[in-house]
């Protein structure tokens, strides 16, 4: 009874080795570190009251959004490298005095983002009127229907360069023993 228990016991177990074990489907989360290029448009409505560019003229919004941009570029971000600011006007008003104003707040942003002691190279720079998003606005007198139509164009762009950590949801097999 002894060897005939034994040989079925033999039986079994080499039966369970031979048989592999069916796989169960298991996601794990990869996490990379992934270059980035991103564009960020801040409304210049928004930031900064109308004709203005510096940390007197930013709104209450503003200081709002900037502390938003702060936070997700010191916290979102495993490294930055750099951070090129462009300031935008409309079209209402001299190219001198678009220029400045335009620089101006590119330059209020850097100022404010370098005092949150963000740790990468930023750059500011004001184009002007150049690259309006809307061109279809009519009139040259700055009526409040005409200066609503042109808002678009009263923007600080923010493109940033740097690394982020990415998490995947991923599917693997995984043979149970």
């Amino acid at each position: 009874l002894r060897t005939i228990l034994a040989a079925a016991a033999t039986a079994v177990l080499a039966a369970c080795a031979s048989t592999p074990e069916p796989t169960q489907p298991e996601t794990i989360t990869r996490v990379e570190v992934v270059d980035v290029e991103e564009t960020v448009v801040l409304s210049a409505d928004t930031l900064f009251k109308f004709g203005q560019g510096d940390l007197d003229g930013l709104t209450q919004q503003g200081f709002i959004e900037l502390a938003e941009l702060a936070t997700t570029l010191k916290n979102s971000f495993e490294n930055i490298n750099t951070v090129e600011l462009v300031g935008h006007t409309d079209r209402l008003g001299s190219d001198e005095y678009n220029l400045q104003l335009s620089q101006d707040r590119a330059e209020t942003v850097k100022q404010y983002l370098e005092a949150r002691n963000l740790n990468a190279q930023i750059t500011a720079r004001g184009v002007g009127k150049a690259d309006p998003v809307v061109t279809d606005c009519v009139g040259e007198t700055p009526t409040p229907e005409l200066i609503a139509c042109l808002q678009p164009n009263r923007r600080v762009v923010v493109n940033i360069n740097g690394t982020r950590l990415v998490e995947q949801e991923v599917d693997v097999s995984v043979e149970t023993n």
